[in-house]
């Protein structure tokens, strides 16, 4: 590992050490969403260090050196280690698969002081979490435009998308964050995922069943 990968490795360690496990006995119980904790992860950048730097994240590639951050900080509580972590499993098929547009649409907030949460649904009854067999659809909805707030400019039409299908669960944390749901035209074979914004006013993890949703990705 490099030494910025070590530096990182320790600095999860000594977060986890003095903000982590003072708490993690207090959220298991009460069930709150360790928000604090979050917010001085994201200020220290445990939340976005293997985001490109491209977009402001840490630029960790090296499997290695998250395995041993994420470890660190699982020491301190799992699933609060979880929540720190989680945006860069959602982060990773817009990367991967997503236009220059939606990475900076969707990407560059997860690397601010204060990113939005996020989750990816991919779990299914049939198929489990086996991406590549998803299938729940996405099918064209409704498109129209937004009211103008700068004088002289149009904005861009917002396209929406239907999402039909069952969900089992959420990987990730989506409490008034992001959520992405994996979709294809038609159902078949999973091709991309579709982001959107949550209003949800409790753990996702508490939900599941079936899902049907609009996305204005």
């Amino acid at each position: 590992m490099s030494e910025l990968e070590r530096d990182l490795v320790a600095l999860a360690h000594d977060f986890a050490e003095r903000e982590i496990r003072p708490v993690a006995r207090h959220h298991d119980e009460t069930e709150e969403f360790p928000w604090e904790v979050h917010r001085k992860a994201a200020e220290i950048g445990l939340t976005c260090f293997d985001l490109p730097e491209t977009f402001g994240g840490g630029g960790v590639e090296s499997v290695l050196a998250q395995c041993l951050i994420s470890e660190e900080l699982s020491w301190g509580d799992g699933p609060i280690a979880n929540a720190i972590t989680s945006n860069g499993f959602f982060a990773g098929p817009i990367l991967r698969m997503g236009t220059e547009e939606q990475r900076e649409r969707w990407v560059r907030p997860l690397t601010g002081p204060e990113p939005p949460l996020c989750g990816l649904a991919i779990t299914e009854p049939e198929t489990g979490s086996d991406a590549s067999a998803i299938a729940g659809a996405a099918r064209p909805g409704a498109t129209h435009d937004p009211p103008c707030r700068t004088p002289g400019r149009r904005p861009r039409a917002v396209r929406h998308r239907v999402l039909d299908g069952q969900a089992l669960g959420v990987g990730g944390r989506v409490v008034r964050g992001v959520g992405g749901r994996g979709a294809t035209p038609g159902g078949g074979a999973s091709r991309a995922s579709t982001p959107s914004r949550s209003g949800c006013a409790t753990p996702s993890w508490r939900r599941s069943g079936k899902a049907r949703a609009t996305s204005n990705a």
